[in-house]
């Protein structure tokens, strides 16, 4: 009878196993998501082991049971019979968490994934769009500093034109200041514009 009693103590899973698959498969797997399905894994690969030796003792136990039921009183048969049967409810049971647990984890696994991929491609959208709204008010911004750089190039012909048409030394002179100034403001359009330029085709580039 001890024998059969050892058979059925080596048949009957640790809870201390089941807890740690029952708790990575409600929730403690959040912790392993960036460590990888491997990591996950891992634990069901141990208990499975677990399991399996535990198989493999239990049908040594019905085969023990088998081969010296005519040796043994009825009392110890029943003994021997209820020992293993327990043992083999309750390597069903973990069998069955097992099971459930191993699937509930990988799902919830990919469901994380997921989420942190949707998170990510979200947020990518996010960005592109601020992205293409400034790229858009820097282009509205270069076509009025173009229309700027126009009416500045407008008025340096016509100032040229005044100087050209000058009666006096000194009228002239004066018009050749507005001149100097005009190319000045000119100069600092340009350079705004060259500027814009630059900024719209970093963030163009970032776009690709």
């Amino acid at each position: 009878m001890e024998q059969i009693r050892s058979y059925a103590w080596k048949a009957t899973p640790s809870s201390e196993s089941a807890d740690a698959i029952l708790a990575i498969a409600t929730g403690g797997l959040s912790v392993l998501i960036k460590a990888g399905i491997e990591a996950i894994l891992g634990p069901f690969d141990e208990r499975k082991l677990e399991l399996q030796r535990c198989s493999e003792s239990l049908k040594e136990g019905w085969a023990y049971l088998s081969q010296n039921k005519g040796e043994m009183l009825g009392k110890h048969k029943k003994e021997a019979f209820d020992a293993l049967s327990s043992a083999s409810d309750s390597l069903g049971r973990a069998w069955d968490m097992w099971k459930k647990g191993r699937e509930q984890a990988i799902e919830h696994y990919r469901s994380q994934k997921r989420a942190a991929w949707e998170a990510r491609q979200a947020k990518r959208e996010a960005w592109e769009t601020q992205m293409r709204e400034n790229i858009s008010k820097l282009e509205d911004r270069l076509d009025r500093l173009d229309s700027a750089l126009d009416r500045r190039r407008s008025n340096l012909s016509r100032l040229e034109d005044m100087r050209d048409s000058a009666r006096s030394d000194s009228y002239r002179e004066r018009v050749d200041g507005w001149i100097d100034e005009e190319h000045e403001r000119i100069a600092e359009i340009e350079r705004k514009i060259d500027q814009i330029k630059g900024w719209i085709s970093d963030m163009q580039a970032k776009l690709r």
